[in-house]
């Protein structure tokens, strides 16, 4: 019985990352879409009409790039550790993260007192 809920559990975790990644790529999809709708308006530019005359060429260039500046973006904030700090910040104002770090403290002051209590004894 314990095996089947800590199968469920990571398929549960596995289905929610997948979901998360499915919607990353809709993103960057309705990304790609608001880049087309944006050369539409400059469809009377010589950059608009190339684009919207060699579609079959521009569009996946355009999707191209957009895939290659959102992976240099998040290389940049890997770099930097931007994600990771904001992480720290949202956490730290996250009222149920910080009870459960107050409890977790609170967990192990008691483990460690009863450890010396038992040493002692």
């Amino acid at each position: 019985m314990n095996l089947k809920k800590i199968s469920l559990r990571k398929f549960y975790g596995r289905q929610k990352i997948a979901l998360k990644r499915a919607k990353m790529w809709f993103g960057t999809l309705q990304f790609f879409f608001i880049a087309v709708i944006l050369l539409k308006d400059y469809s009377h530019t010589i950059i608009g009409k190339w684009v919207f005359t060699h579609q079959l060429i521009s569009m996946p260039l355009l999707l191209l790039s957009i895939i290659v500046i959102a992976n240099i973006i998040k290389y940049v904030e890997k770099r930097l550790e931007l994600r990771q700090a904001e992480n720290t910040e949202t956490n730290k104002y996250n009222r149920e993260v910080m009870k459960i770090l107050k409890d977790l403290e609170h967990i192990k002051k008691q483990n460690d007192r009863i450890e010396n209590e038992l040493k002692n004894t």
